[in-house]
């Protein structure tokens, strides 16, 4: 109750009439101040995309949105996003995201939620890891009818159901001549070659590999991961070390170790529930090109594909050595049509059990051993130079996925920029810590300034 009293020299005016206008201007003063207690609260009236995986940029839009100090999917902060205006925020996914209303907080007090939530999705990326051919013997070679007419030429594919969009990068080099290190540092960030492992011979016994790897930063993340190994000789499920599995009535293998990689790390292999992520059997006597990899064709079938999918196709049908038995992957005794048949019978499956949001890389290991083209010299003798040779490396899109820049896909790049590309998809940690050995890292001394490792945009 307010008081009734009277003003000095006002014959009856009551006091309490202005002190009343006074208290409501005064309110609405510290509702207009910024950095005052009793600022405007925010308000979301929407954002767009309503759904979308880790790294998506959403648009929310309300009112008074400056000052934000958070921003929140299903609870989860976003570490990244920006402040447009007064109303409008754009933040990424954050990893961890889950299901459920956005949320903006104010420094200045007050916070706000959608009504509606945000569908977190995940995104996928398969890479298949082909052996031992230039990018000038693949790219025009009418050996590889399916990369040129069908990937990289979709309106002249003779199988238009086959045919995806797909992106080239022209100016990819290997990091060295030698299969098992270039598998190794393609998911490590590391080269086993310059960091002193105790390799008489590059296989998983004489080389275990101590470093932490891409797998190291998928789970904690909450993502997954699998290895499938066409004619491994398993059981699947387990970490089998075997080196080589001859074909038969032949000398040559059919299987490589040294061609799976994440068989290398110890962490891996001395775990037994990161084991049975190993999956693929034998081909042996048909040679086809499914196969081998039952659980690859079951997994893309039931959509179940691990968040990140490693292939590693048999000695004939990844281009590495011609096949003289008398059964014979299609394509036989041409090394690039064997491995073209390949990625013709799988690409379309892999695409048929993935997302619109997710890739399938296809790239080589090693360029032709007689090709030492490289993309940089090093950094003041700390490295040798990156002389695998140049390698084609194909990018197959989902319908959702931007397309690649084209100046990046013409930027000199060597095979450590596609893990780096594969942690921004992931929004992964840019480097892959390790124990001090004095071996390089990804982005790390001395690839950083080497202006070679650029990562590799991934839509």
């Amino acid at each position: 109750m307010f008081k009734r009293t009277r003003e000095a020299g006002a014959a009856g005016a009551p006091t309490f009439r202005w002190l009343a206008s006074l208290f409501v201007l005064g309110t609405l003063l510290m509702a207009l101040l910024p950095g005052t207690a009793m600022a405007i609260g925010p308000t979301i009236a929407g954002f767009t995309p309503g759904s979308g995986p880790v790294g998506t940029p959403v648009v929310i839009t309300g009112t008074g949105l400056t000052n934000v100090v958070s921003v929140t999917f299903g609870g989860v902060s976003a570490t990244v996003f920006t402040i447009d205006s007064s109303t409008q925020v754009t933040a990424r996914v954050p990893v961890g995201a889950v299901d459920g209303p956005i949320s903006v907080t104010k420094g200045t007090g007050g916070s706000a939620t959608s009504a509606t939530s945000f569908a977190v999705t995940l995104r996928h990326i398969v890479m298949i890891m082909m052996e031992n051919h230039s990018y000038s013997s693949i790219v025009g070679s009418a050996s590889a009818p399916y990369i040129n007419g069908c990937l990289l030429q979709t309106t002249t594919c003779a199988f238009p159901a086959t045919a995806f969009p797909t992106e080239s990068a022209t100016q990819i080099y290997a990091v060295q001549h030698n299969s098992a290190p270039d598998y190794m540092n393609i998911v490590s960030g590391n080269n086993p070659r310059t960091e002193g492992l105790p390799c008489a011979s590059y296989t998983p016994q004489s080389c275990p590999d101590n470093d932490q790897n891409l797998v190291d930063q998928l789970l904690p993340a909450g993502l997954t991961w699998g290895q499938y190994s066409q004619d491994y000789p398993g059981p699947e499920g387990t970490c089998n070390k075997m080196y080589r599995v001859k074909a038969p009535n032949s000398t040559a293998p059919i299987y490589t170790a040294g061609h799976v990689p994440f068989m290398f790390f110890t962490d891996i292999t001395k775990n037994p529930t990161r084991c049975t992520q190993f999956f693929g059997s034998t081909s042996v006597p048909n040679l086809g090109d499914g196969d081998g990899l039952a659980r690859l064709a079951s997994d893309a079938a039931a959509g179940s594909l691990p968040t990140f999918s490693f292939v590693t196709p048999n000695e004939y049908t990844d281009m590495h050595q011609k096949c003289n038995l008398v059964a014979c992957p299609p394509g036989s005794p041409n090394q690039i049509t064997a491995g073209d048949e390949f990625l013709r019978y799988w690409v379309p499956k892999l695409m048929a059990g993935l997302g619109p949001n997710d890739e399938v890389i296809i790239t080589w290991d090693e360029s032709a051993p007689t090709d030492a083209s490289g993309c940089c010299s090093g950094v003041g003798g700390a490295q040798p130079q990156i002389v695998g040779g140049h390698i084609p490396t194909f990018v197959v899109l989902g319908s959702a996925v931007t397309p690649l820049d084209p100046a990046l896909l013409a930027t000199p790049m060597d095979s450590f920029s596609l893990l780096a590309g594969v942690q921004n998809v992931f929004s992964l940690p840019g480097n892959i810590p390790s124990p001090p050995q004095g071996e390089e890292h990804l982005l790390n001394q001395p690839y950083a300034t080497c202006g070679c490792t650029t990562p590799f945009g991934l839509g």
